[in-house]
């Protein structure tokens, strides 16, 4: 595809952006940056201790602590996209100023939490050599098992902060649907855990799948399953059907932001 003057003044513009939102949310201090990395591992060993030491959950044939990682990366980096819900009403004087695709706010958001997502793995690769987990070449679909995350976190954060110009309560109900999503998805527990009747939840919830999917290439040395890729299928779909629906309302978002 060509990529014209215009889409590279985009391309530059989301960068600047996407720099600003790091900056933001990381900062230029030693003591923020400290802090940003300490977070997630202050969140893991607060569910260690409940769910592995207190609830005496496993992994099955993984260390608790890989496993549990390995669900953590994936939950953090789609709820990220729950944190800037109100990101388009925050800023819409960029919708007035700037000449670009106003998707490029929300995805901005969202490209900028990649380096969160990106620090968890990390982490989730030193953890799982710690514990004595055999790392294999299947690590090497470990990126493009993250991009897909992050593509579906982006389409997520497109639709919500569209929904939260019409609904400007929405932003207070995020906390909630992280908490349900987290219960919902096997990130403390294995999936076979689930009652029978709702065993379906780890084929429909696309984090459930990405999850699995992580930890088969990182932690079980197994390519990912079949339904992974039909997971990935499907978030291409969001992701283009929540800029189409943000485009289409884009006079509306203006007028209301």
């Amino acid at each position: 595809m060509l990529v014209t003057p215009e889409r590279r003044r985009y391309i530059r513009t989301l960068g600047e952006w996407t720099r600003r939102d790091v900056a933001e949310q990381f900062g230029t201090r030693p003591g923020r940056l400290v802090w940003a990395v300490l977070q997630p591992v202050l969140a893991v060993a607060a569910y260690a201790l409940i769910f592995g030491v207190i609830f005496s959950q496993s992994g099955g044939t993984l260390p608790y602590l890989s496993y549990l990682v390995a669900g953590v990366v994936v939950y953090r980096a789609v709820t990220g996209a729950f944190g800037s819900v109100s990101c388009i009403s925050d800023r819409h004087d960029l919708l007035t100023k700037v000449a670009v695709p106003i998707e490029m706010i929300p995805i901005s958001r969202t490209l900028a939490n990649s380096v969160d997502t990106t620090i968890v793995a990390v982490g989730l690769i030193v953890v799982a050599v710690v514990q004595g987990v055999s790392i294999s070449v299947t690590v090497v679909a470990l990126p493009l098992i993250l991009i897909v995350v992050t593509l579906f976190a982006a389409g997520v954060g497109v639709l919500l902060s569209t929904v939260q110009v019409f609904l400007p309560g929405l932003q207070h109900t995020t906390s909630f649907l992280g908490l349900a999503l987290f219960f919902a998805s096997p990130i403390s527990y294995q999936p076979d855990q689930l009652p029978p009747e709702l065993r379906w939840l780890n084929v429909v919830n696309p984090i459930s799948v990405f999850i699995e999917a992580v930890r088969d290439v990182a932690l079980r040395s197994e390519w990912p399953e079949p339904l992974f890729y039909l997971q990935a299928s499907l978030t291409v779909l969001l992701l283009l059907g929540s800029i189409g629906y943000l485009r289409a309302l884009r006079g509306r978002v203006v007028d209301l932001g």
